[in-house]
């Protein structure tokens, strides 16, 4: 029962900030039912447009930053905490997908190679799409110009640039060193053990 108090109480006062963001030039634009935690950031600037599926979620911390672009985010998708989705072309996150924390999602960079470099505040920007019923595990970074098909598993700590079949489960294994050190005399019995 206060479970489902506290989910209508949240639906209600997204909805009433989601106005007053509209109200301030700003599109936002829910379904329904967006159970997303107040204390998230929404930062969408003029001519930018968020639409958000019928029964979106986030929990604490997500950090949504929108600049001159368009995140849509399908039906049923949900955001675990700190989570953070900066779109300054087009980032499309389908029905279903299942997001861990701490994960980010980038559709640009920063275009370090201009006049002043990355101070020069321009961007290379290329669309960011995540397939249907996908689940995205912690700690995973998704690049520019990725494309995620339906139905995937991306493992934890992966980082993602470029094309991902439907149906593909990404791990990303690292070697990992193990050395064994003294302080007085150096490093000792090196070895590696890959996970």
């Amino acid at each position: 029962m206060i479970c489902k108090l506290t989910g209508v109480i949240r639906v209600l006062i997204n909805r009433i900030h989601f106005i007053f963001l509209n109200m301030s030039g700003k599109k936002i634009s829910c379904q329904g039912k967006c159970t997303s935690r107040l204390d998230n950031e929404w930062a969408v600037s003029r001519g930018a447009g968020v639409k958000l599926g019928y029964h979106f979620a986030s929990l604490k911390g997500c950090r949504f930053l929108v600049r001159n672009g368009l995140l849509e985010i399908g039906d049923n998708v949900g955001l675990n905490s700190n989570c953070i989705i900066a779109c300054h072309k087009n980032i499309v996150i389908s029905e279903g997908v299942e997001i861990g924390p701490n994960v980010c999602i980038y559709d640009h960079d920063h275009d370090f190679r201009c006049e002043n470099g990355i101070k020069a505040g321009k961007y290379i920007c290329d669309d960011v799409y995540i397939g249907k019923n996908t689940w995205i595990g912690a700690n995973v970074v998704i690049l520019k110009g990725s494309h995620i098909g339906d139905n995937c598993v991306i493992g934890a700590g992966s980082v993602i640039f470029g094309y991902v079949p439907n149906n593909t489960l990404v791990i990303q294994k690292r070697d990992t060193a193990l050395k064994t050190i003294s302080l007085s005399e150096g490093v000792h019995n090196e070895s590696n053990d890959s996970n």
